[in-house]
């Protein structure tokens, strides 16, 4: 019988700054919780509380005695337990300093006929300790979320999102201006956008931004996941031109971290080489069963389940440019406005699209939706060599896709 047991405390501080229509608000929250786990071979007792006062020995009670309600546990992998600290990002971060900046930003944005803007800057400090026999795992980090949203009254919309690490405050002003300036690109072209074609829905050529990319690789991610997706091992998925590994530590990522939810060391993790699928995401209990390695847990306070941190495709030797002035007649589709995984394809909600008539990009229009059957991953035919990174929640964790622009054969309307 293989057992693991441990303590977990999460703290999560948050200081926002908004600026609304006028109105600038500043926010503060802070959640503390204390939980004690147990896992028997695979079959997990969690009990947590708010608060950092919590009756600890009263929570392992709880947990040891939800563990050994199950009688039939599907097993443990081995796995090397991290022990150490770590810290990232600069605590100490004053985004006060941007008051003057976020109602200048939305002023411009008047000028061009914007009604509504909004501006949002978030400094989140998470630290994630767990105690555990062998001795105890930390992890502090502080990072910056921004979002930008514009709206008229005309249907004009912008809305453009950022996270990052920050270790200075220069790179927080800096990192505004570039999300409401991109926000501001896209506005402008909502209202360029003409309804598309009834003539030109269905099957069309498609060069996918980095945004796009990110988000389609992120479903399929989905689908890769242990033991729900054994049936996708050594399959031919995609094209050979598709590479896509995990990297939990890859630099400068918001999600980075070295040791995962069941207090595992972190690998790099290739799942699909040249489109073939070669590994999935782990946790100890399905690694045990398909004899690899764990290392992708999500979930403190609920069962670990499998995912990416830092998932990331690997680039091809194309610009962007030159996709487009090889594609005699298709859309480029830029921005993401959500993304599902739905039964056989990938549906994603496009910020705005292009036409692109014999290699050259011209009107923008209005797409409702982009449809990617899982069989049209075959027809990926070329990859950027500059790859962007696109940040988000799955569930109440942060994770990252890292993609170049791509372009595939899809469905549009």
């Amino acid at each position: 019988m293989a057992t693991y047991s441990d303590v977990v405390k999460l703290l999560v501080e948050d200081r926002m700054l908004a600026w609304r229509n006028d109105s600038l608000e500043i926010n503060e929250s802070r959640a503390h919780v204390v939980g004690a786990r147990v896992c028997i071979d695979g079959c997990w007792g969690i009990a947590s509380r708010q608060g950092g006062s919590t009756n600890i020995e009263e929570l392992k009670r709880l947990a040891w005695k939800a563990a050994r309600s199950s009688s039939t546990c599907p097993g443990l992998a081995e796995a090397e337990i991290f022990r150490g600290k770590v810290e990232l990002g600069f605590r100490g971060l004053d985004i006060e300093g941007l008051f003057d900046l976020l109602p200048t930003l939305c002023s411009e944005a008047r000028e061009v006929g914007v009604e509504n803007c909004e501006v949002i800057v978030v400094k989140r400090f998470s630290e994630r300790i767990i105690e555990h026999e062998q001795g105890e795992a930390r992890e502090s980090k502080t990072w910056i979320e921004v979002e930008v949203g514009l709206s008229d009254s005309r249907g004009g919309f912008g809305s453009w999102r950022s996270y990052v690490v920050a270790w200075t405050s220069l790179n927080v002003a800096r990192i505004v201006e570039e999300v409401f300036r991109t926000a501001m690109e896209v506005y402008r072209a909502s209202l360029q956008a003409k309804p598309l074609h009834p003539l030109s829905i269905g099957k069309a050529t498609l060069v996918l931004d980095h945004e796009c990319s990110a988000a389609l690789a992120h479903e399929v991610s989905h689908l890769l996941t242990a033991p729900s997706g054994t049936a996708l091992l050594s399959t031919q998925l995609a094209s050979s031109e598709l590479t896509m590994f995990d990297d939990p530590m890859y630099p400068g990522a918001a999600s980075y971290r070295v040791f995962d939810d069941e207090c595992v060391r972190c690998v790099r993790r290739t799942l699909v080489e040249n489109g073939r699928v070669i590994d999935l995401h782990h946790i100890r209990e399905t690694a045990h069963k398909a004899g690899s390695i764990p290392g992708s847990a999500h979930g403190l306070f609920a069962k670990p389940i499998p995912f990416h941190t830092t998932l990331i495709v690997k680039s091809g030797d194309w610009r962007e440019e030159e996709i487009v002035e090889e594609t005699r007649r298709g859309f480029m589709v830029r921005g993401c406005a959500m993304a599902t995984l739905e039964s056989g394809y990938v549906r994603i909600v496009p910020m705005i699209a292009r036409v692109i008539e014999r290699g050259e990009a011209r009107d923008f229009v209005k797409l409702r939706e982009v449809r990617i059957p899982l069989k049209a991953l075959r027809s990926i035919d070329a990859l950027s060599r500059d790859a962007k990174a696109r940040h988000g929640y799955e569930k109440q964790w942060i994770v990252t896709e890292i993609a170049p622009s791509m372009r595939l054969v899809a469905y549009i309307q």
